[in-house]
């Protein structure tokens, strides 16, 4: 049903677009400006390119308006970039830079140059006379991007400077005050704000660092603004000497943790006999049903009052979400009895309570390989947000040491906080600030609430191409991983789907091809045709989810396709070091499967694997002949600031045409060497179907160019989804973190896949999927093996994730 209210606010949005619309369009304006300097500034030498940025800062100087100045400063920064990059802005960059410039935020997909973007409002920023500070999510993008931007601005006279977290700011401040007397600094938001930190706690001018806070741009800026906003970076010292106590209480939060399993499992037993039929006592209290669910999903994060519904007796809550753990009376109670020191609220006892929520909380709380890795006996933090390890960084207020006497490595000293700082709070500090990201429109409320930042959606230069599949949803977690495998397996060995439905869509599809090829005989036509047709009604007459069919279907695509079909490279996204290395074990032990692992334990590798993540190899075991796809096994590393370019194999296979069919299709362009044209998407032929709103149409229903051979034909048809395959082993809890990982395929209009697989047993399907539903789905054979996969289930996905945000 329509909101009546809402009608006049449609019709206004229909004739007059919306405020996005009306924005790009102004600014696509003044984007055209731009490219009329082109010609002009391509005849110039180095010395007048030079010369010509020394005008333009002379023009501002002497009072001319920023605006007029702006489109031939950003073609001329465009110049620069093409002469020491090879990299010029398309229309939709140079628009982007406007955004960033007037201080808001750009939403640009994945592949769409950010990196490049952010050149353009910089070099207008040194043009005035500010210092421009370009914060990224972690510091092998800062050395990167760094690297990158460095030639193209000294042309200009310019200089690039960055600052890494592994040089110790108090050994080498001469490194760090040179990074940022540099016209453009990058680095990451906790480095800037620790230095920020370190600059007003030092007693001479001299000493400081960083200096002016002019201009801030910040990438991936709904990462940096919107999760990690409230993270307090602190600045500590020396506190206590005696970590002895850490010991103590780490052995008291051992015997509360036994002990609550043990009640844990009595009130699950006694649920359990319950039936249908509880305690008529307990059922008249309103909190009774979301107490039985909530129990099941985890006893540890039952309320006070709901346990006390369900008769349920806690030593300590759980408060997943703040990560904290609060002891109960009864908790404290057996503590004092086994501890044998008296009271905990008198004398030297009374941080007795704090020291032992401590350690329940890193019992109870933080996982290892999740929010933190043990190496060289040491507990290293890792980052929530980007997955990489935080060397140097501690918990404060004893949590760390209690973490330390979990695992029994050596306990270091108790610090004290001396300086602390919001991200937030650090990032209003500048006099102008700005930011990108792929995924920024979920946020936009709270980007104007917070900060007074407009999210401006910024077109992309190819249209995506990109399929993203309905989730799958699996009983247990274990059955979910062995389908995970089961995908990777196909789909790097032979790029077919392993999908019935989408099988029977490449059949019905490839029969009229098949019957209008001239390369193959009439006996091998009918042949062909008759185990399409026989894989077709092997499907009518099966179940859904049924395996066996599912192998004859992809038995009959290989004798049809022969050898025609190759490997495509896989990312998989898991939510934890632990996670991606039990997957790794299961993909080795079950198919042998070569594949990297990028996690915070191999981080310093990043760069060699993201680099391979789109190619494919060629078979060292085995009896396969054709190359395979890259499998790649990730954390949410690889969910942010990668960019994983597909080699030309992987991006269109079969489409390369040869001299001989070149050379038999009238007009066909002597240069060209592909079937599809400047500015389209890489599709193998140019799609007048393609439509916006379903992607690339031609990997469903396409329109093929009729002087194309009929066997490139049939190739071409199947090659659909090629590219890069995202794998997503969980949903996030934000629609945007899911949207960076499926961001890493469909880049700049390359060709690529995405699906999720699920399990009831997740923790945002535990949170949110209705005990009745649940049941009903076991009453309709929903058991161990079966998978659902419904749009409208991924679509009650999606809502459960925007009540999360809400």
């Amino acid at each position: 049903m329509v909101d009546i209210l809402s009608i006049p606010g449609l019709v206004l949005r229909k004739v007059f677009g919306t405020r996005n619309d009306r924005l790009l369009k102004r600014l696509g304006i003044l984007a055209d400006q731009v490219l009329v300097f082109d010609e002009e500034l391509r005849q110039l030498s180095p010395e007048q390119l030079l010369a010509k940025s020394d005008e333009l800062k002379k023009r501002l100087a002497d009072g001319e308006p920023a605006t007029s100045v702006l489109p031939e400063a950003f073609a001329v920064l465009r110049e620069a970039s093409d002469r020491a990059q090879k990299h010029r802005h398309f229309h939709c960059q140079v628009i982007g830079g406007q955004v960033l410039y007037q201080g808001n935020v750009a939403e640009m997909r994945t592949g769409e140059g950010k990196t490049i973007v952010c050149h353009l409002a910089a070099y207008m920023k040194f043009l005035q006379g500010k210092k421009a500070h370009i914060v990224t999510v972690n510091d092998y993008l800062v050395r990167r991007d760094a690297e990158f931007a460095k030639p193209i601005f000294e042309l200009l006279g310019a200089t690039v400077g960055f600052i890494q977290s592994q040089v110790d700011p108090g050994g080498h401040e001469g490194i760090r005050q040179a990074a940022y007397a540099c016209d453009l600094t990058y680095g990451t938001n906790s480095e800037f704000g620790f230095d920020y930190l370190r600059d007003n706690m030092k007693i001479r001018y001299e000493e400081q660092v960083q200096g002016r806070l002019d201009y801030a741009i910040v990438d991936e800026v709904d990462s940096i603004l919107i999760d990690e906003a409230r993270t307090p970076l602190i600045i500590s010292g020396p506190a206590h000497g005696d970590v002895s106590r850490y010991k103590w209480s780490d052995s008291l939060a051992r015997s509360l943790v036994r002990q609550q399993q043990s009640l844990n499992n009595e009130t699950a037993r006694r649920i359990s006999e319950w039936g249908d039929d509880p305690p008529e006592a307990l059922t008249v209290n309103p909190k009774f049903e979301d107490a039985i669910k909530r129990f099941r999903v985890d006893p540890y994060m039952l309320t006070e009052d709901e346990a006390e519904a369900i008769g349920h007796r806690q030593l300590y809550v759980v408060q997943q979400d703040r990560k904290q753990v609060q002891i109960t009376h009864e908790g404290v109670q057996r503590a004092q009895d086994e501890a044998g020191i008296g009271s905990f609220y008198v004398g030297a006892n009374m941080e007795c309570p704090h020291l032992i929520e401590n350690a329940l909380r890193a019992h109870a709380v933080y996982e290892r390989d999740k929010e933190y890795v043990v190496q060289d006996r040491q507990v290293i933090i890792v980052d929530e947000f980007t997955g990489r390890l935080m060397h140097g960084r501690q918990w404060s207020d004893g949590l760390h040491q209690a973490v330390e006497a979990k695992e029994g490595v050596p306990v270091k000293e108790e610090t004290q906080t001396m300086a602390t700082i919001t991200i937030q709070n650090f990032c209003k500090l500048y006099e102008h600030l700005a930011g990108m990201t792929g995924t920024a429109m979920t946020e936009s409320e709270e980007f104007m609430k917070i900060y007074k930042l407009e999210v401006v959606a910024i077109p992309t230069n190819r249209p995506v191409n990109r399929l993203d599949h309905n989730d799958r949803i699996y009983r247990t977690f274990k059955n979910k991983y062995e389908m995970i495998v089961e995908e990777i397996h196909e789909v790097h060995r032979r790029g077919r789907p392993n999908d019935p439905f989408m099988l029977a869509e490449v059949f019905n599809r490839l029969k009229p091809i098949v019957q209008a090829d001239p390369s193959v005989s009439e006996d091998e036509r009918r042949e062909q045709i008759e185990i399409l047709d026989q894989a077709l009604e092997r499907f009518q007459d099966a179940e859904n989810g049924d395996t066996q069919t599912v192998r004859t279907m992809m038995e009959a695509y290989d004798r049809v396709m022969g050898n025609l079909a190759t490997g495509r490279p896989i990312l998989v996204g898991t939510t934890s070091v632990e996670n991606s290395e039990k997957l790794s074990q299961l993909l080795s032990k079950s198919y042998g499967i070569e594949h990297e692992v990028l996690n915070a334990k191999n981080h310093a590798r990043e760069a060699e694997i993201v680099t391979k993540a789109g190619h494919r190899h060629e078979p060292t075991r085995g009896s396969e002949k054709l190359p395979l796809g890259n499998v790649t096994i990730a954390t949410n590393m690889a969910g942010r600031g990668t960019d994983i370019k597909l080699e030309e194999g992987v991006v269109y296979p079969k489409c390369k045409v040869p001299q001989d069919v070149r050379s038999a299709i009238p007009d066909y362009p002597e240069t060209s060497l592909h079937l599809f044209p400047p500015g389209s998407t890489k599709c193998c032929i140019n799609c007048p179907e393609y439509n916006a709103a379903t992607a690339c149409s031609h990997c469903f229903k396409p329109k093929l160019d009729p002087r194309f051979p009929a066997m490139g034909r049939r190739i071409c048809s199947l090659n659909a989804p090629c590219g890069l395959h995202i794998v997503g082993s969980e949903r996030h809890e934000a629609r945007r973190i899911d949207n960076q990982l499926r961001g890493r395929a469909g880049r700049q209009g390359d060709p690529g896949s995405s699906r999720f697989f699920l399990s009831l047993e997740d923790d945002l399907l535990k949170l949110f999927m209705p005990e009745w539903m649940l049941k009903m789905m076991e009453k309709l054979g929903f058991t161990e093996g079966v998978s659902l996969e419904d749009k409208r289930i991924s679509k009650g996905i999606e809502r459960a994730q925007r009540k999360v945000e809400e």
